[in-house]
């Protein structure tokens, strides 16, 4: 390739600059000098021959098997870019939290939950975040001097969230009733007695996410309006009682399981089954018989306001089991999944069945450590160590927990800001054209040439100039 620059002077005062020539096989870019001042001349051609030659690489054919877009472009310094960036002290699975917890001896992860066991039959609602069941209105209205609610939950991965099981208004829309299992900050709060939000009755306590969070569990929440007592049952068990007041529970007129009464907020993710309500106090026995249910003698039966044992009966209607005809319909999409189908890991525990615990060491990680302030991001040194943490996963490998281990020591992030400054490349194509298909093509010894007029280009062509021919 070579450009002609012809002078004001005369016709034949022309100066040739040569750039890329035919031994050019691999280049595609230099730099080359041209006049630091092209004033003086009036016309600058640039003559581009395109010619078949054995050394042409890729393939055996002189000119090539392929046809090519071809460009000339001029670069020419730009403006100056400045960059700033945030360099953090160390990085970890290819993150940098804020603080991290490490350790030099092993540390373990512990799994628990309950093996799986067939249980043809059995179903369970599950809810997505968007839906929810609608008690009727009429469902709660006797409920008075006592409460009880009775059923299995299992959360999901999301948990703990801002959510609520149940919520139970009177006409104007007050809350009476309301559970959260738990809310966002991993507490159970048991609402019964008063109208309002903040004006209830209330018992609460921390939960630990193995019984609230992929492992199913069964809860019993009551209240006794005569004593003025609430209480909160986990498996059967009693696990918290206190005396709260003695607020009114009556007047309830609409329930809503799987978010709150409004049905706009707070919708609730996990599983839910066996749900069962009673307008008086159950006992702890009577609460032990209502984790494994019979049709044939149902706890407390002539208290039992409704029961959603939860079968094939369809997604938009949720049976009543318990004589009342208290059908709840559904909205959204909660899915009805047996427990030993496909969908379902995660099973009840059988009557009499043993948690499973086993604990396993965690692997090791790799932490690169970023400690010289000049050059932040280049490695200063690296770290083999195990996690600072014992995780706790249910058998299915869900992470319910994590606490910091014993003897762990902390990373804390460090962040360290530099700038530089490039000076940003302006690339000016001039000419460009498709070569023909050359797998046959003859352009004979001296090949082909075009000649462009670039000068209207005169003022990027003074000096030592970069091009590429790509």
């Amino acid at each position: 390739m070579i450009f002609g620059l012809s002078s004001f002077g005369s016709p034949g005062d022309t100066l040739y600059v040569k750039t890329f020539s035919f031994d050019s096989i691999s280049t595609r870019r230099a730099v080359f000098a041209f006049p630091d001042s092209v004033d003086q001349y009036g016309k600058i051609l640039m003559y581009y021959t395109l010619k078949c030659d054995e050394a042409t690489p890729h393939d055996k054919y002189p000119c090539g098997e392929w046809d090519y877009t071809t460009y000339t472009r001029v670069y020419l310094p730009g403006k100056e870019k400045i960059t700033i960036n945030d360099y953090p002290s160390f990085v970890v699975h290819g993150n940098s939290p804020k603080e991290y917890y490490y350790s030099k001896v092993p540390t373990w992860s512990v799994y628990k939950g309950y093996e799986k066991k067939e249980t043809p039959g059995d179903y369970y609602l599950n809810f997505d975040g968007d839906d929810y069941l609608s008690v009727p209105g009429s469902a709660l209205e006797s409920v008075n001097d006592g409460f009880t609610a009775a059923f299995w939950v299992c959360g999901d991965a999301s948990q703990p969230r801002r959510d609520a099981v149940f919520e139970a208004t009177d006409a104007n829309g007050e809350r009476v009733i309301n559970l959260h299992l738990p809310y966002d900050n991993g507490v159970l709060y048991f609402d019964a007695g008063g109208y309002g939000v903040g004006k209830n009755d209330n018992i609460n306590l921390p939960i630990d996410p193995l019984y609230y969070k992929g492992v199913w569990t069964h809860y019993a929440v009551t209240k006794n309006n005569i004593s003025g007592v609430q209480e909160i049952y986990q498996n059967g068990v009693l696990i918290s009682s206190k005396e709260t007041g003695k607020k009114g529970m009556n007047g309830i007129t609409s329930m809503t399981i799987g978010a709150h009464d409004n049905r706009k907020a707070q919708f609730f993710k996990g599983g839910l089954d066996e749900f069962m309500v009673w307008n008086k106090v159950l006992s702890a026995a009577e609460i032990q018989r209502a984790m494994y249910p019979d049709s044939w003698e149902l706890p407390a039966e002539e208290s039992l306001l409704l029961w959603y044992p939860v079968g094939e009966d369809g997604q938009k209607i949720v049976l009543d089991k318990s004589g009342n005809q208290m059908h709840a319909t559904a909205w959204g999409v909660p899915e009805i999944i047996p427990f030993n189908g496909p969908a379902s890991q995660l099973l009840k525990p059988q009557p009499g069945q043993q948690l499973t615990i086993d604990s396993v060491p965690n692997t090791k990680v790799h932490i690169v450590l970023f400690g010289d302030s000049l050059n932040p991001e280049i490695p200063t040194d690296t770290l083999f160590v195990y996690p600072g943490y014992r995780y706790v996963y249910n058998l299915q490998g869900m992470l319910l927990d994590s606490s910091v281990a014993d003897n762990a020591n902390l990373l804390q992030r460090k962040t360290t800001r530099k700038t530089t400054t490039k000076k940003e490349e302006e690339i000016v194509e001039i000419a460009r054209f498709i070569t023909p298909y050359g797998k046959r093509l003859d352009l004979g010894l001296n090949g082909f040439t075009w000649v462009y007029d670039v000068s209207d280009y005169a003022p990027l062509l003074s000096g030592e100039i970069g091009r590429a021919h790509v």
